[in-house]
Parts: C-alpha cells; sequence; structure tokens
C-alpha cells in the first residue's frame, strides 16, 4: 500500500542501530551470496534462533547495498506495505464468509478499513524501521500469504489443484517459522479460522482435520529444533519474581498491557520494565484479571452472533502467545510482538467501520469523524516514534524518557556515550542504572568496561567486586575482573578470576588466547616451585594448566 510507504518513508536515511551491527554489519555469514553460503545459512547453528530465512533476506540485501542501511529500511518498508495488502486480501474473504456477499462495496470499503489500521499502527515502528525487526515483517508476510492460500483452498477445494494448495500452506508456514519462531502460532491460527468459519457447514472432512495433524507436527518438530538451540546456547531465563505464583501474576498482565498500548500507543519504547506483582489483591493484577475475563465472555457472546469479531479477539492472543513468556524468555513486553497480533484488532475495526457506513445522517457522521480523527493520531504518532529510531542516540534517549527506571534503557544510553568517548555522561547513565537496579549483571560489566577505556582500571575492579557481591561466581564479572586485573599488572588477580571461566565456559571471548599467556606471565615472574603452588590453588586440571606451554 501507498500509504505504507509513505508513512516510513522518513525512516530510509537512519542509520544501523542496536542489533543491526550484529545481524549485518558484523556478520560475515551474510556476505556470501553463493550457494555454499546460502547452504550454509540453513545448516549455521551460531545465532541463539535458527532463522534462516531472515539470514537469507540480510544476505540479498548485502548483495545490492553492502553496509548502506538505506536497502535494509527500503526491504522492511516495501514487506510492510505488502503485508498490509495481505490484511486486506484476508479481511475481505472473511467478510465475503460471514454472510455478506451481498454488501460488496461495504466489503471493500470495511477491508481498506482494516488494512489503513494495520498500515499506519505507531506499535509496528519498532518492527518497520529497526533493520533487526526484519523477522517481524518477514513472518508476517509467509504467515498472512499462508492464512489467505487456507482459506482460498476451503472456499474452492480445487484451488491450485487441491493438494497443491496445502503444499502452499506447508511450504508458507514453515516459511514464516524459520524466519521467526512465533510463527509456531499458525497452525493454531487455520484451527481457529477452520472452527469459526467451516465447521458449522459440514464442509470439513477426516482429510481435512489429517491435514491440521500435518501442520502441528512439522510445527512442533522445528519447536524441537529451537529449543535444543536454546538450551546448548543457555538462552533460556528464570521466573519473574523467582517463583511460580510470581510469574503467573506478572505474565497475566501481559495482553492487557499490549491492549493498553493498541488503543494508546503513546510513550512507546524499546525497553520496558517488568512489574513483577506477589500477590492476587495487586491492582494491576485484578485489573488485568477483570479485562482477560471480560474477552473471554465478549467471545463466548460473539462465537455464533458474529464470529469475525470473536476471531479477531482470539488472533490477538493467539498471535501473542509464544511471546507470553509462559515459557520464560526474559522480556515482559515489545513493541514488535504485536506485529502480527494486530492484525486482530485490524479486524474488529474492519467491523466497525462497516457499520459506520451502514449509518445514516449525523450519526454516520459523527462516527466517520471520529474514525479519521483517529487514524489520523496513528499517523503523527507514527511520525513521532519514526523519529526516535533515527540513530542510537535518539532511540536510547527515547527510551530513558519513556522509561527512567529500567536499567537496560540507561545502559544502552551509556553505551552510546561510552563509544563516543564521552566518559562523564556515560557514567551518569551507568549509575542512574545502578539506583534503579543495584543487582543488574549488564550495568557493571558495562561500567567497569568504561573505567578501563577512560583509563582507572582500578576502579573497573572496584565496581566489578560489588558486583561479584550480588553474583558470586557470574562469569561475565569474573572475566571482567581478570581484565580489569591484567589491565593493573596484576597475573595472580588475572589468573585467579579466569580460571572459573575457563573451567565453566571456555569458549567465553577471548578466555582461551588470554589463559595461556597469564599462566606463562606467571610462569616466569613466580618460577617453577612457587607457579606449581599457584596452579594447584586454582583447582584447575592438568590438561588445562598446561595449555601455556604449547
Amino acid at each position: 500500500m501507498l500509504v505504507s510507504c509513505l508513512i516510513y518513508s522518513d525512516v530510509i536515511h537512519h542509520e544501523f542501530v542496536y542489533d543491526d551491527y550484529e545481524l549485518v554489519v558484523n556478520n560475515a555469514a551474510i556476505r556470501d551470496f553463493s550457494l555454499n553460503g546460502i547452504f550454509s545459512l540453513f545448516k549455521n547453528r551460531d545465532y541463539a534462533n535458527f532463522l534462516p530465512i531472515r539470514m537469507l533476506s540480510y544476505s540479498l540485501d548485502y548483495l545490492i547495498w553492502k553496509e548502506n542501511p538505506v536497502g535494509y529500511h527500503i526491504t522492511n518498508i516495501v514487506l510492510h506495505a505488502m503485508n498490509s495488502a495481505l490484511v486486506i486480501i484476508f479481511t475481505s474473504l472473511l467478510l465475503n464468509k460471514s454472510n455478506r456477499r451481498e454488501k460488496k462495496g461495504a466489503n471493500a470499503f470495511s477491508a481498506v478499513a482494516a488494512g489503513l489500521f494495520f498500515a499506519v499502527h505507531p506499535l509496528h515502528v519498532e518492527a518497520v524501521a529497526w533493520i533487526s525487526g526484519r523477522k517481524e515483517v518477514l513472518y508476517s508476510f509467509f504467515f498472512l500469504s499462508g492464512m489467505i492460500v487456507h482459506i482460498c483452498r476451503r472456499n474452492n477445494p480445487g484451488f491450485m489443484g487441491g493438494g497443491a494448495g496445502f503444499v502452499a500452506v506447508v511450504v508458507c508456514m514453515v516459511a514464516s517459522q524459520l524466519s521467526k519462531g512465533t510463527a509456531v502460532a499458525f497452525p493454531f491460527a487455520v484451527l481457529l479460522i477452520d472452527i469459526l468459519f467451516f465447521m458449522n457447514e459440514k464442509k470439513l472432512k477426516m482429510a481435512d482435520w489429517m491435514e491440521h495433524a500435518g501442520l502441528f507436527a512439522v510445527t512442533f518438530s522445528i519447536v524441537a529444533v529451537n529449543m535444543k538451540m536454546a538450551v546448548e546456547n543457555e538462552t533460556y531465563f528464570g521466573l519473574f519474581g523467582g517463583n511460580v505464583t510470581a510469574h503467573i501474576l506478572t505474565i497475566v498482565k501481559i495482553v492487557p498491557f499490549y491492549l493498553s498500548k493498541t488503543i494508546w500507543p503513546f510513550n512507546l519504547s524499546i525497553e520496558y520494565g517488568v512489574p513483577v506483582s506477589y500477590s492476587l489483591i495487586d491492582r494491576t493484577v485484578l485489573l488485568s484479571v477483570g479485562i482477560l475475563a471480560s474477552g473471554i465472555a465478549a467471545v463466548i457472546f460473539l462465537w455464533k452472533r458474529v464470529p469475525m469479531a470473536a476471531f479477531g479477539i482470539l488472533f490477538f492472543v493467539v498471535a501473542l502467545g509464544p511471546t507470553l513468556n509462559v515459557i520464560p524468555f526474559g522480556v515482559f513486553a515489545a513493541d514488535r510482538y504485536t506485529y502480527l497480533a494486530l492484525m486482530g484488532p485490524a479486524v474488529v475495526a474492519a467491523l466497525i467501520s462497516g457499520n459506520i457506513k451502514e449509518c445514516r445522517g449525523i450519526k454516520r457522521t459523527a462516527s466517520s469523524l471520529l474514525m479519521l480523527a483517529f487514524l489520523l493520531l496513528f499517523i503523527y504518532a507514527t511520525h513521532i516514534r519514526n523519529a526516535d529510531w533515527e540513530n542510537q542516540e535518539t532511540l536510547w534517549k527515547s527510551a530513558v524518557n519513556v522509561s527512567p527506571g529500567v536499567a537496560r534503557a540507561h545502559v544502552g544510553l551509556g553505551r552510546v556515550y561510552m563509544f563516543d568517548n564521552r566518559f562523564d555522561e556515560a557514567e551518569t547513565q551507568f549509575r542512574k542504572a545502578l539506583e534503579s537496579e543495584p543487582d543488574d549483571v549488564n550495568t557493571y560489566v558495562n561500567l567497569s568496561l568504561l573505567y578501563v577505556r577512560s583509563g582507572k582500571p582500578e576502579k573497573a575492579a572496584e565496581i566489578l567486586s560489588e558486583g561479584l557481591v550480588y553474583h558470586p561466581g557470574e562469569i561475565s564479572l569474573c572475566y571482567n575482573m581478570s581484565a580489569s586485573c591484567l589491565a593493573l599488572g596484576d597475573y595472580e588477580c588475572a589468573a585467579r578470576f579466569l580460571a572459573p571461566v575457563m573451567a565453566v565456559k571456555p569458549d567465553y571471548l577471548m578466555t582461551k588466547h588470554l589463559f595461556p599467556v597469564i599462566l606463562n606471565k606467571l610462569r616466569e615472574d613466580l618460577g617453577e616451585m612457587k607457579y606449581g603452588e599457584f596452579i594447584k590453588s586454582l583447582n584447575i586440571s592438568g590438561k588445562e594448566s598446561s595449555r601455556e606451554r604449547r
């Protein structure tokens, strides 16, 4: 849609930010677009999730644009425009299915309204304006395409030759799941479509239910691969609040949080705090439970009466499902997680706009003006949010303004200042992060790095000692303490802190390189007898202690 391109036109000249450097700028894997290079993307297990389609899209961009962010932004915007068009097609199919074939004009108007809602909603900025948000727009493209093919097959069993249509659905689903893991919601979404719109017509046969079983089987196979990689890469997280009760009381607030941002999408941020709740009588918990109960009641009421509205509500939850921390992954909420889920509210918006079109007189005029006001408000909010993503500094300043109590926001801005050699400003941000979360490991690591970079290794050791009080034996803190000791010329201290890192995680950063260097230096300084005693005090194996001799 032209509107999608126009509303994001100011993003084209934005810089790489945040994870873009790891995924694009410094990612050697995307620089080989030969057959061997493409094949390696589909067998590579170096990144936390198995998402070769996303990597392939970056590789294609790199082939054309190299390290110019313009092309990567254009790809994101084009994908978003295509997704907005797919929302129109999908909504139109549902409207025609909902006994409204005789209202073709109203259906077209309503479908376009859904597409506009999807195209301009400010919650989409993170997915579209951020090059690393590519997986959101990419997986949604395949997800929507697969659902459209599925509906066309149900409407016309001979569509694409019957069996070929099902193959197309499977291909779209797999491509979606290899673009982002949350596409595991796909088989649930198509099952929801069949139950709401086709089961009552008794069109579904045993073969159709077997197809559903096949979709779930393929999905669970891909989930198993991603779960295995998550364990291998230690990307799992603990429960919010440290126990099951607090975790449940906290995650029950996630859907209402997203719903509030859908209705009033202002004060958006790349980082939101985790509002952990420990009691059922917490006001936010009670309010969230009330909202969820109302949603369930609405679905029950609308199930037979207005199945399309029931679908819109349920799809919002189904698409968000993998991000709701039922299996903890450490992020309470993020704007990008709502990208595909917002098609649910878009479908509801289509129904509302259709009812407005059927109104007469002053009621129709007032309703139309209200709908137009919301549309313009969303366009304005999207334009403002686009500016936050211009560069690293604008991004993290906006995060600090919206989430001043979140350590990660201050750490993000502090790192921008640190790598720009604005050390005093960086220290201020890191100290604010510690005020917000005194036990945040990432803050201690970055503050120590700041002190090393600014020539104050003694202060780095001091701050790391504070961090180790909260997290004894934490790998990242021990590694950085070792580096600080090296900067101070204290090789015994460096070895004592690097030894546990070597024992637990020898591939961590430069551990394999540094440990032999440190031990060689100690051998020279201490002599064989004292060196041998020192090695014994470290409790490391002979294999590890002999590496410095090679």
